[in-house]
């Protein structure tokens, strides 16, 4: 993953700024908790992942579970 994605990405910044100082606003952007998102997460975890390219990092998984 590029460094400015990391950086000012919208997933790195609002979402995990969300799990962890806004719970309610977090819960209506994500339609569930973080605790049932790390669930959920654990769960299909696995069967989403994708390993790394020559040209591009894979996209992590907890950003691939939100934009399924």
């Amino acid at each position: 993953m590029d460094s400015k994605r990391e950086m000012h990405g919208v997933f790195q910044n609002l979402v995990r700024e969300l799990s962890l100082e806004d719970q309610p606003l977090y819960r209506s952007y994500m339609r569930m908790s973080p605790e049932c998102f790390n669930e959920v997460l654990q769960v299909v975890g696995p069967r989403i992942q994708k390993q790394n390219k020559r040209m591009r990092p894979a996209i992590s998984l907890d950003q691939r579970l939100a934009i399924i």
